[in-house]
């Protein structure tokens, strides 16, 4: 959105409250990032879009994923954004259809109740309870604050596998702490929502013991495919114009297993979306040739969900490749599940980056700590955008280099889990 407002407005960047306020005194035709403010209210807000209307004043616009414009959450967002401009002006929502939906006055009674309800938190003696989500919470600000206190109440929603409403039901039932969890058996634990069965109660209770102790409990052992195992991840970009995920990376670590053993097919942008397709079949019957029986290893569904979907895209479902990816002798396999079947760990998410990085664990750590799947979407969209050739070509390379790891740390899991399972 910002590069197709670019071509057609003079686009100003702000950099903070005040600097927003002189470039909307300047009418500056579109600011980008602004930030407003409204001290008497307590109000802040951070718009993607300021936009100068014909009439002189400002309406607020954001991108959106989303197709609708009437979640929630989204008019509540837009409609602190008109209160702080303080105009009769329609919010602008850039939906992910390409669709450009208003927002106006019928989102104020919405609006009203947000900021009733958050001044009526604020006003509280004391923090209200809540649980621990261990997805949403750690990407918060307000996450170190928080977090010991989760800690020393043992809070049971800190354990993976117990949402907030199961921890709750627990408490009511007298399991209030996690030490209470580890030492409680099985027969004990009632059924409540989230927590059915003896089977998910049996784990839960390993995995209290897990955090408390650092132990790792095995359920089952593992049974790994035998083959020449080659590990495999990919890029994409889910922010296109079709909405359609393009891969820009398909990455693969062969034998030896060395960074020098690292291969790629690379895609530029949309437009040579099917090359880069057809380059990673082309990639995937040379290994076929090469290595006999082969092992495809990745980390979650994603890839095989991705390969079903450009095979789909391309109407290529009874392509000999593709069948054979997708078919019952399917070299595909993915490691997060005899991890997840077979073992209990002392972490509170069971992503890549938990377990590779865990000093107890496989204890393997990323060249550049800050990658990351948004990082490398981030990075391409500079990509994209970046017109001097060598910044461009520095860019692909730390892209490159992420992906190495990623397939460097799937090796490194492979390895412990053959040590862990021998």
């Amino acid at each position: 959105m910002l590069a197709r407002l670019e071509n057609q407005y003079p686009v100003s960047k702000a950099n903070s409250f005040e600097h927003t306020c002189t470039l909307m005194q300047q009418g500056a035709p579109v600011i980008y990032q602004g930030r407003l403010l409204d001290e008497q209210e307590g109000l802040a807000g951070y718009p993607d879009f300021l936009i100068r209307h014909e009439s002189g004043q400002y309406q607020p616009a954001d991108a959106k994923l989303s197709l609708s414009e009437h979640k929630k959450a989204i008019q509540i967002q837009l409609g602190v954004y008109r209160r702080l401009l303080a105009n009769d002006l329609p919010a602008l929502v850039f939906l992910g259809d390409g669709r450009t939906a208003l927002l106006g006055n019928e989102a104020d009674a919405l609006v009203d109740a947000f900021i009733a309800g958050m001044r009526s938190l604020l006003d509280m003696p004391y923090q209200p309870a809540v649980r621990y989500s261990h997805s949403k919470c750690r990407t918060c600000p307000y996450h170190a604050h928080c977090l010991p206190e989760f800690e020393a109440k043992e809070d049971i929603s800190l354990l993976y596998g117990i949402h907030g409403h199961a921890a709750d039901h627990l408490a009511a039932n007298g399991i209030a702490t996690i030490t209470q969890l580890a030492m409680s058996e099985v027969e004990s634990v009632p059924d409540v929502p989230y927590l059915k069965g003896n089977k998910r109660k049996h784990r839960a209770i390993l995995q209290a013991k897990s955090f408390l102790t650092g132990q790792i409990f095995q359920l089952d052992q593992a049974v790994l495919p035998q083959g020449t195992w080659i590990h495999f991840d990919i890029e994409d970009n889910p922010l296109t114009s079709t909405r359609e995920r393009h891969v820009y990376l398909w990455g693969f670590l062969t034998p030896a297993y060395a960074r020098e053993n690292f291969d790629a097919v690379w895609s530029d942008d949309e437009t040579s979306d099917y090359e880069g397709w057809m380059g990673f079949l082309q990639k995937i019957e040379a290994y076929r040739s090469q290595y006999a029986p082969l092992v495809l290893a990745h980390y979650s569904n994603h890839e095989k969900a991705t390969i079903k979907q450009y095979a789909k895209r391309y109407a290529m479902e009874n392509h000999a490749t593709v069948t054979w990816l997708l078919g019952d002798d399917s070299p595909l396999f993915d490691l997060q599940k005899p991890v997840l079947d077979c073992l209990v760990l002392p972490l509170q998410g069971y992503g890549l980056k938990d377990i590779c990085k865990h000093p107890d664990l496989v204890n393997f750590q990323w060249e550049n700590e800050e990658s990351g799947s948004q990082w490398s979407v981030a990075q391409f969209s500079r990509f994209q955008s970046e017109t001097n050739l060598a910044e461009k070509q520095k860019i692909k390379t730390e892209i490159l280099g992420y992906n190495r790891d990623d397939v460097m740390a799937t090796r490194q899991l492979e390895v412990w889990l053959r040590r862990l399972f021998s």
